[in-house]
């Protein structure tokens, strides 16, 4: 097809040709924009990371709450939740890893810029709830107690409490769903039951029945019967009032003679 590969050349150099010919148009330079990031993060998390493949972008103590916070409360979706405790751990550590160094004197105090708060703690045991964590929502709660005293903004809060509830009472489904001994089984309600003994009288928070029922379901889905009923008549001492008596119904009016 020689002929038709010449038609075809001598139609290309007749374009370019027309477009040489064309007056061109006069690029105008732009004025320096600012570069809008490739995605929109949350307020407290950096907008530009390099090693994206590798690490998370930086983030301070908003952006890690914002981001713990929503990876725990998403519903089904267990590989978020583990994603939340992996961000709250990398918190952690460097946190801890500021300090070292504070202490050792290689940085000055006001160059402490990750300090988990009340908020953190309460986003994490959320996450160990559901994935029925109840060691690791049982070290956030001792952690927080034993620093409640040195730092005015932490405080056992009832959301923490009833996390902690939560994650002892699927553990304890988790361990007999597994056929776990019996010991075994209720060392995360015993765990938990020893901490709302003395919850209004540490903390401040009054015994409610949201506390206390998922506990002695727990028991009671256990086997330990005896036990849910000792919880239930231990903790809500005024869980039974006695109805008003009704009032007398009025006599009828006498019927027109």
């Amino acid at each position: 097809y020689p002929r038709q590969r010449e038609a075809n050349t001598n139609k290309n150099k007749m374009n370019s040709n027309n477009d040489r010919m064309r007056p061109r148009t006069r690029r105008v330079p732009r004025p320096k924009e600012k570069i809008v990031p490739r995605w929109h993060p949350h307020d407290g998390i950096a907008d530009a990371n390099p090693s994206f493949r590798m690490e998370p972008p930086a983030m301070n103590n908003r952006g890690y709450a914002s981001i713990i916070r929503r990876n725990s409360r998403k519903r089904g979706k267990v590989s978020l939740w583990r994603h939340a405790l992996r961000m709250y751990d990398k918190m952690k550590a460097e946190e801890l890893e500021q300090q070292h160094l504070i202490r050792t004197k290689k940085r000055h105090p006001s160059t402490a810029t990750i300090l988990r708060s009340t908020e953190h703690f309460e986003a994490a045991s959320v996450a160990c709830a559901k994935l029925g964590l109840w060691r690791e929502v049982l070290g956030i709660y001792r952690e927080i107690v034993d620093t409640e005293g040195t730092r005015a903004d932490l405080a056992v809060t009832d959301n923490l409490i009833l996390s902690l509830v939560g994650a002892c009472v699927r553990a304890a489904k988790m361990r007999r769903k597994q056929k776990f001994v019996e010991e075994e089984q209720r060392a995360p309600l015993d765990a938990v039951r020893e901490i709302l003994v003395g919850l209004e009288v540490n903390h401040g928070i009054p015994l409610a029945s949201r506390h206390v029922n998922p506990l002695a379901a727990a028991y009671q889905h256990i086997g330990l019967t005896v036990e849910s009923s000792v919880v239930v008549q231990t903790f809500l001492v005024n869980r039974l009032s006695v109805a008003p008596a009704p009032a007398p119904a009025p006599a009828p009016a006498p019927a027109p003679a």
